[in-house]
């Protein structure tokens, strides 16, 4: 079905707001038995309700972890829960990660950045070590959106 510039449509009587935001798409019921004008205010003040939480404006805060406390908490995970080789090259790759991003907040670390850290160790002429150090990087993303410590995008290692 085509759909105008704004976002909004008319099935059967019934008027829809349909939109993407970062990725998430946004259906809503408008009103049934009104007209096209009627529609379009209401979607207006929907697409303004869904566009203020996603900002996060009146909305629950976002969980979002220091870099380092989630570290510190997926090496005491490893310790219990993976065998001592693994565990050991883990802890390697979380203090050269620490390295690049210490400071910082899980949410804060953009794809650009690991993108940027990847270049860097490869410029230093490691290859292998690299790919390791990423998955333990997606794997700490991974454990603390588990765990409930952490809610947002894992930034993709490219």
């Amino acid at each position: 079905m085509a759909r105008r510039g704004d976002g909004i449509y008319l099935r059967g009587k019934t008027w829809y707001l349909d939109f993407v935001h970062e990725g998430n798409r946004h259906a809503v019921r408008l009103g049934k038995g009104i007209n096209r004008t009627v529609a379009g205010e209401i979607a207006r003040v929907k697409r303004g309700e869904i566009l203020k939480g996603a900002a996060g404006i009146g909305g629950p805060k976002r969980k979002d972890l220091a870099f380092d406390k989630a570290a510190e908490e997926f090496l005491k995970w490893t310790e219990a829960n993976k065998r001592r080789r693994t565990t050991r090259t883990y802890r390697q790759c979380i203090g050269r990660l620490k390295g690049a991003f210490t400071g910082r907040r899980l949410g804060q670390v953009s794809p650009f950045d690991v993108e940027r850290y990847k270049r860097a160790r490869i410029d230093a002429g490691v290859t292998v070590m690299v790919n390791r150090e990423l998955a333990c990087l997606r794997a700490l993303y991974n454990r603390c959106a588990e765990w409930g410590l952490y809610e947002g995008p894992t930034p993709p290692p490219t």
